[in-house]
């Protein structure tokens, strides 16, 4: 349902293939914990990306629980993208629940301003990445 890559040193990148189902909390307990495992393996701090266009959690409490994360040392940031406006008002929640420092801002509308936004919080980040092979998967098989 879930995939975590690790596409860099610095930079995770998160894809979601539909959404838990509000009563499934052992999906979202595993992703939690796989992620927490992602950023105490990291060697320094890590950005994380999130391609929300296919899904996402909409748990509350799961959702304050992922923005505890924030205060994790290996935390660089994070930053989303989808066109669907419940996924943006999710991702505000978890800003507002985030560390002071976590990014108001952190959800866009297309993989390009996502990347373009990445490439200000930290130069080179997106750089040398087959973008095309991991935003569009279904063109990278032809």
């Amino acid at each position: 349902m879930y995939n975590i890559q690790q596409l860099k040193k610095e930079l995770v990148y998160i894809t979601w293939d539909g959404s838990p189902r509000a009563a499934d909390y052992a999906i979202e307990e595993r992703f939690i914990r796989d992620l927490r495992t992602t950023l105490d393996e990291a060697a320094g701090p890590v950005y994380v990306l999130s391609d929300l266009r296919r899904g996402r959690i909409s748990n509350m409490k799961t959702i304050q629980r992922l923005a505890e994360l924030t205060r994790h040392p290996n935390y660089a940031g994070s930053t989303a993208f989808s066109g669907n406006l419940i996924t943006n008002i999710l991702v505000g929640t978890f800003s507002r629940f985030s560390v002071e420092t976590q990014p108001k801002d952190a959800i866009w509308k297309t993989p390009e301003e996502v990347l373009a936004y990445l490439e200000l919080l930290q130069k080179g980040v997106t750089q040398n990445i087959d973008w095309n092979a991991l935003l569009n998967p279904s063109d990278a098989e032809r």
